[in-house]
């Protein structure tokens, strides 16, 4: 969708500083359209925006690149399953980026928008189109902290005590040390480090202390393993991923951490308490918090339904889905996430590129491409980010969103460079008449000079 557009924080409204949003909160700068989830039959629609500036670094030459993100996420109630955010463009319409069509629902319904998101289950949204704000339930927003996102590997290791609420063997350090798979092997055994539950990765209802404790190849490790053929998903006691910042005075909601590396010097990353920094009570909604054992990512005991023409719907049975028009239920090992969690990235140089392929592929004329052109000075990277997710005022919404916990994405971007000069009008250009100069209606940045109307490609500038 549109970029480097400023709205309005509450309403939404185009703003070009804070004193156009006088009854409305700040000016800032959303990250794209209303974001619509629905889970566990609890529809939300989320609203983020930047709050402080990217930094990092990127090489066009190899592709690689790190980036650090700060947004907030403003958290509404949704207005139903299918369709969790006031809707700009129905489903049935197919609707894409840049499409007008009216508002559905919400604060805006009836007046015209431009599609600025589409998804297959929801259809369009819009900036247009904003949510209630009366059904916020995050306050300023929640801190979403992309501390890396790379086109390398992040990876994170659940390092602190979950909440004994959960009905979990709790951590060692406040007693109670369980190794975490006393359900498969069936024998409860104390520990006080993750070394005490060393399994064969092959057997993990098999005790090791080393490699020769393990038959048919199997090697000996730990939940804590940084060595991807030893780690197992056995950790002494139940650990988990998420808590919040503390530098003596109290624990701070908007800075979510993983571990005291996220947190800033003289800070410790600490669990979340009885309040508004709400603790992750269990490490995943697993039977016995058991993750992994057969598939990564997946619980080895609790499967989980999904209508298979509406994914956001769970189901038990077909009769479920096919009252409501989605198609049949679909049965499958629930997703969960592990002590160690890990996400790969792809880095792409600056070149030539298919963008309009779904794979993306590098080419060399527009013949090599089966949609759109082959388009020069562009870069199609595969970046990823893990982070902790803080806990909105609905134990509803915190309940089907599984927070607070941790979250793990993956963007497929098209990046495209465009110069000032070359002619063509791209990205932010307001003209380009293919020249650096200023006075002569497009001036050396690209912009329209006071006074002058430019139309074309190059850009032909009047006054």
């Amino acid at each position: 969708g549109p970029t480097h557009q400023q709205r309005c924080l509450v309403t939404w409204e185009e703003c070009e500083a804070d004193a156009d949003c006088a009854t409305s909160g700040a000016c800032v700068r959303y990250y794209g359209a209303p974001l619509p989830l629905s889970s566990g039959g609890v529809p939300v629609c989320v609203g983020t925006y930047f709050s402080e500036d990217i930094t990092g670094t990127a090489d066009s030459q190899t592709g690689i690149g790190v980036v650090a993100v700060s947004l907030r996420s403003r958290v509404h109630l949704g207005i139903s399953s299918d369709q969790p955010c006031p809707r700009c463009g129905p489903v049935a319409d197919n609707p894409a980026v840049g499409d007008s069509f009216t508002c559905e629902d919400g604060p805006n319904d009836g007046q015209a928008c431009t599609v600025g998101a589409a998804s297959p289950d929801f259809g369009g949204v819009s900036a247009d189109c904003p949510p209630d704000v009366t059904a916020n339930v995050s306050g300023e927003g929640l801190a979403i902290l992309f501390r890396e996102v790379t086109t390398g590997t992040s990876t994170k290791f659940a390092g602190l005590p979950c909440s004994s609420s959960g009905g979990f063997p709790i951590h060692p350090d406040l007693g109670n040390g369980l190794c975490s798979d006393y359900g498969v092997t069936g024998v409860a055994q104390a520990c006080t480090t993750n070394a005490d539950c060393m399994r064969c990765t092959n057997d993990l209802a098999t005790a090791c202390t080393s490699d020769n404790d393990c038959s048919g190849g199997g090697l000996c490790g730990d939940g804590g393993s940084t060595d991807a053929d030893r780690y197992i998903p056995v950790s002494c006691g139940y650990q988990c991923h998420c808590g919040f910042c503390d530098d003596g005075s109290g624990l701070d909601k908007t800075q979510p951490c993983f571990g005291d590396e996220d947190c800033e010097t003289g800070s410790t990353c600490e669990v979340g308490d009885a309040g508004n920094t709400a603790p992750q009570e269990a490490p995943n909604q697993c039977q016995l918090g058991l993750c992994g054992l057969e598939t990564t990512q997946e619980c080895h005991d609790i499967q989980q339904g999904e209508c298979s023409l509406e994914s956001f719907r769970t189901c038990t049975t077909d009769s479920e889905c096919e009252v409501l028009g989605a198609g049949t239920c679909v049965l499958g090992q629930k997703p969960c996430f592990e002590n160690r969690i890990t996400r790969t990235g792809l880095p792409s140089p600056m070149g030539s590129y298919c963008t309009s392929d779904e794979d993306l592929a590098a080419c060399t004329s527009n013949s090599d491409c089966t949609a759109g052109s082959c388009e020069e000075d562009s870069s199609v990277p595969t970046t990823v980010g893990l982070f902790c997710i803080p806990p909105t005022a609905s134990a509803s919404v915190n309940a089907a969103g599984g927070i607070t916990g941790p979250g793990a994405i993956k963007f497929a971007s098209v990046m495209r460079v465009c110069r000032c000069g070359d002619g063509g009008v791209g990205c932010d250009e307001g003209c380009d008449d293919g020249n650096s100069t200023t006075g002569d209606g497009c001036d050396e940045n690209c912009d329209v000079e006071t006074g002058y109307t430019c139309t074309g490609e190059p850009s032909s500038c009047s006054q």
